[in-house]
């Protein structure tokens, strides 16, 4: 498992991971900064099962979750557990989404290109994580991996192009 990129929004860590093609990893899913709360699959695909051991068996695994392409996971479940992820032959690309603390909620909202939306921050503070790129939040260039926060009372505009993703997190 390759870690691409890690992006600090001082609320949440949101990092770009790529699994190699029959690849099998087990990490303990906890802590501030480590704790996998949701997954969005950007390519390929996994399955991910949780394990009683940090080196289980084949007969340990249990409860699977079948992860596809284009689809955000709530893996909140599995917190406290050690999880198992197993690639096939294509391998996989993902963002995942770790709470700091690891107790707080994120709410996620994955936005696909060619759109323009307003984006209103009633009472919570969202921010805007360009997972792929360009993407504009009221004039600003956004690349893949950067992120603009709309604080609370704020609003924003929100124009991505065909072929661009990103994600709405309100904490």
């Amino acid at each position: 498992m390759i870690s691409n990129t890690i992006i600090n929004t001082n609320g949440f860590l949101c990092c770009s991971v790529y699994q190699s093609p029959n690849e099998s990893v087990t990490y303990f899913n906890d802590n501030n900064g480590h704790f996998h709360a949701h997954i969005y699959m950007l390519e390929g695909s996994m399955t991910a099962y949780e394990s009683p051991t940090e080196i289980p068996s084949e007969a340990d695994l249990m409860v699977k979750l079948q992860m596809v392409r284009g689809t955000l996971y709530d893996v909140t479940h599995t917190r406290g557990k050690y999880v198992t992820a197993i690639t096939g032959d294509n391998g996989a690309a993902m963002v995942m989404f770790n709470p700091v603390p690891a107790d707080k909620p994120l709410n996620i909202e994955i936005l696909n290109g060619n759109q323009v939306k307003e984006i209103n921050a009633i009472d919570k503070r969202i921010t805007i994580v360009c997972i792929t790129g360009p993407i504009d939040v009221n004039g600003k260039n956004l690349k893949t991996t950067q992120y603009a926060v709309v604080f609370p009372g704020k609003s924003a505009t929100l124009t991505m192009e065909e072929n661009t993703i990103c994600a709405l997190v309100t904490e």
